[in-house]
């Protein structure tokens, strides 16, 4: 009788044993099912973060032109900002804003734009004014530049009221010397394909004022002004 009450319940616990060992299966199987899982949401991080690396903007082309230039010059390249506040000149029938851009460069490198037109400032001689009578300032100290634009762009470029502008380094404008002994000269010339024309123009530049200048050349309607700014000598 014993016997039989314990085979009894020994039949009726078994549904019991196989329902707990399914239930113990069914969570270690889980584990294994998180962990395979934790890869993808790393493989996702990952991904994510190489996105920012992928969209990496690069600088402009002129900018890396300025820069090479300056530091081939010796001098550090100048801000973007260099000479923003000389406003270009109006001019009959332009009608848009400049559409051919350089980007600043040291006095004694070469501003290049991408239609190859270029411009430079070839010389700096120093003096004094000697010049008497009405306008005149003797012995006031000034600066005499030599520009150079090389016109390579293909088609002709005419110049027509150039204007120079110089500010000093706490970026007032310097007053242009017009005395004889300058030998100022415009531009005032059309530049056919492939020529160079030339010019010469004096600003009142004291020794004191030489280590950072900035000076602005506003040369047609079609390109921005070129920008130069640093030390002259």
């Amino acid at each position: 009788m014993w016997r039989m009450r314990r085979t009894i319940l020994q039949a009726s616990c078994l549904p019991f044993i196989v329902v707990l060992a399914a239930c113990s299966g069914s969570q270690q199987s889980a584990p294994a099912s998180s962990s395979a899982s934790q890869p993808s949401a790393s493989q996702s991080a990952s991904g994510a973060q190489q996105t920012p690396t992928a969209a990496r903007s690069t600088s402009s082309s002129s900018a890396r032109a300025s820069a090479a230039a300056s530091a081939a010059s010796g001098q550090s390249a100048p801000p973007a900002s260099a000479g923003a506040d000389v406003t270009k000149a109006q001019r009959a029938g332009a009608t848009v804003k400049p559409s051919v851009t350089a980007a600043p460069v040291a006095p004694d490198a070469t501003v290049r734009y991408a239609d190859k037109v270029t411009l430079s400032i070839s010389d700096v001689t120093f003096g004094k004014e000697t010049d008497r009578g009405p306008g005149s300032f003797p012995g006031r100290e000034y600066a005499a530049l030599n520009l150079t634009l090389k016109n390579d762009s293909g088609k002709a470029l005419p110049l027509r009221g150039v204007v120079v502008t110089v500010l000093d380094k706490a970026g007032n404008p310097v007053a242009p010397v017009y005395a004889q002994e300058v030998n100022a000269r415009d531009f005032n010339a059309t530049v056919a394909p492939g020529k160079t024309a030339t010019a010469r123009y004096g600003f009142a530049i004291p020794t004191a004022s030489r280590s950072q200048v900035t000076i602005v050349v506003d040369f047609d309607s079609s390109h921005t002004s070129a920008v130069f700014s640093g030390s002259i000598s």
